[in-house]
């Protein structure tokens, strides 16, 4: 009887745990938020922000119920060229006197699963230069949650997605002798991201 007891109250632990809302930190020291684009019909031009903030609240382990809001600085873009860098900061691409920030909250989060593995797909609500869009990202969580020394609970994910920069504004671009753009309409997505809570 007392075994039975103890099972019970372990369960309802569990459960009362289980059903927490949890809040995690978006660990930009840690994280990568990029993009590519191609150049000329030649080469992925790639560029990340150094500038994120953001929070995810799930009570799921598996984050299949996950909730994000972040907020990208445009200022914070980085491509290895401040020549380059400024004039992606003017009103050609992101307009980051009138629109500092890049920001990405969702609003539905599904599984997927494929014969080899099961992902999730996050839909969202993105916007840049004051257009907002629904976009999809693909991707899914690389591991349990881990200890760091410091007293934090750490799990990182990695989403992936496209968009078309004509969709936000941004049309600037010469034309090649093809026809085509030099800078292409469509963007990859490239997220890889840590998220901390206290432990």
């Amino acid at each position: 009887m007392k075994s039975l007891l103890i099972l019970f109250f372990s369960i309802t632990i569990y459960n009362a745990f289980a059903q927490q809302e949890n809040e995690w930190e978006i660990d930009m020291m840690h994280s990568y938020v990029g993009f590519d684009v191609n150049y000329m019909e030649i080469i992925p031009f790639h560029g990340k922000f150094t500038e994120l903030e953001g929070l995810v609240i799930a009570k799921e382990f598996d984050f299949s119920d996950m909730k994000i809001n972040a907020k990208i600085s445009a200022n914070s873009i980085y491509t290895g060229s401040e020549k380059r860098e400024k004039h992606l900061r003017s009103s050609d691409f992101f307009d980051m006197d009138n629109h500092p920030y890049i920001t990405f909250k969702s609003t539905e989060v599904s599984k997927l699963t494929d014969q080899k593995e099961e992902h999730l797909k996050l839909v969202g609500d993105l916007t840049i230069r004051g257009i907002t869009k629904s976009i999809e990202l693909i991707g899914n969580f690389n591991s349990e949650p881990v200890n760091d020394p410091w007293g934090h609970i750490k799990t990182g994910c990695s989403f992936r997605g496209t968009i078309n920069r004509q969709d936000f504004g941004i049309s600037y671009g010469q034309v090649l002798d093809s026809g085509a753009l030099a800078i292409d309409n469509e963007v990859n997505i490239i997220l890889d991201i840590v998220l901390m809570r206290h432990r």
